[in-house]
Order: C-alpha cells, then structure tokens, then sequence
C-alpha cells in the first residue's frame, strides 16, 4: 500500500478544527524517519486525527523560500545558539494557492511564535510591504537588508488531532536549492509535532516512538544551508547524521 492510500483513511479536517488548532504559540518537536516507516506509523494517528485536504489529495506541495542578511545574520544566530532568534520566509502551499510571509520567533523558553502575512501566491520576494511588517512584528529586525537565501520544495501531510491541542505534519520529497545548486533527498521525512504544552504519552509523540523515529534537533533552513552553500556548521552534524541513520 503507497502513502496516497494510507492517507485516504483520515477524516478530512473540518475549517473550524483546522482553526482551532493553529497553535501559532506552540512548542515543536522533531522526528526523522523513511517513507517506509511512515506506512506503519499512519494508521496509528487515523483513529485520532483528520487530515487537511489540498484539492484531491492530502500530500500538499509545498515551495519555501528563506531570506537572511548578506553575512546570513539568522543562520549563525540559530548556529551559536542563541535566543531569541528568528527564522523569515514566504511558504507557498501551491495546492491550496495560498501563501503568506512567516516569520518564527524562539524564545528562551523554547516556544515558537509564528506571525504570518498573506501574499500573492506568485511573489518570491519582499516588497515595503512585508519590511514593514518584519520591523512591526520584530523591531531588532531589519527587512530591507533581508535577500532570498535558499529555497526548499516538498510534500506535505497535515494532520489536526480530533480531541487534543496538537497538529502534526510530514514533508517527504524534499528539495533543497540555492546557490546554484539542488540538492533532493529523496527518503527523508521530517515530522513535527506543535503542541500547546509538552505531552510525551499524546496520539502523535507515543505513535513516533512506536514506530522507532529519531527524535532530533532539525531545521530545515539550517541543514540546508550547511549542504549547500559550505558555511561553518559543525553544530549541525548531529542532525545530518540522524537523518542519514534514519533512512539507513
């Protein structure tokens, strides 16, 4: 059975369940793992999730793109480990034909804030616009010396829980590009949990773990440009090497 069956088995998310778990206050947890553990971990979140429909599917295309400064000002800030940081990009969900300019705080308290911006599906850079937008939402942010970084493509599965504060995605196909180059990894998928409050025995977090997915400190802005554009990151090597164990 393929992924695209699997998923047919979730109730579609009702508007009003999607919106009531938008948790744009949230802690995030990461999971790595293969598509083929991906076929036995599905069927363990059905019973208490619905997924959200992009046209005829539940695997939405995603496009993102990041900005940093000239000197990658944000990269390094999240490489040394400092808080709070910040993370800006426009993320284009190419099924839904929607798009907004995100930008994602973390707090010293490990909390991640998310505020968004609608755009044009078509637009890839930032105007006035969205500056002023990043200054309001983040005055020690500059958007006019923010550039287009590096993007990154995938397929993304959303999942709302029925009963409990908490949604959780997959991307798989991922596509890293920049600098010249792309970089696809093909068997990676990524999960992230968001949570309101951290609950180790939730549907999703005891389903990752019964399935043997790594638990791992992973960003995809950062593992993509420590790939392709060979900057300083030692720091991430621990997550380059759960991944590569994770479709081993």
């Amino acid at each position: 059975m393929n992924l695209n069956e699997l998923t047919r088995n979730f109730a579609i998310a009702q508007p009003a369940l999607v919106l009531a778990r938008s948790l744009q206050q949230r802690l995030d947890r990461k999971f790595l793992l293969s598509d083929g553990l991906v076929e036995s971990l599905l069927p363990r979140l059905q019973p208490s999730f619905s997924a959200l429909a992009a046209g005829d599917t539940f695997w939405a295309r995603y496009d993102t793109t990041y900005f940093d400064t000239r000197d990658r000002a944000l990269f390094h800030a999240h490489r040394r480990g400092r808080l709070p940081r910040f993370k800006v990009r426009i993320r284009r969900q190419l099924d839904r034909q929607l798009a907004f300019l995100e930008i994602k705080r973390k707090d010293a308290n490990r909390r991640t804030t998310k505020y968004r911006l609608p755009v044009p599906v078509t637009q890839s850079g930032l105007s006035e616009r969205e500056s002023v937008f990043i200054s309001e939402c983040v005055p020690a942010l500059d958007g006019r010396v923010l550039a287009a970084v590096m993007s990154v493509s995938c397929q993304r599965l959303t999942l709302v829980a029925n009963a409990t504060m908490e949604r959780l995605t997959l991307d798989r196909a991922l596509v890293f590009a920049g600098g010249g180059q792309t970089l696809p990894m093909p068997l990676l998928v990524i999960g992230e949990v968001k949570q309101e409050q951290v609950m180790n025995r939730s549907g999703s977090v005891s389903a990752f773990r019964t399935v043997r997915a790594r638990e791992a400190s992973f960003s995809k802005y950062c593992i993509g440009t420590a790939l392709i554009s060979g900057v300083s990151a030692n720091v991430f090597k621990p997550g380059l090497r759960a991944a590569a164990r994770s479709i081993a």
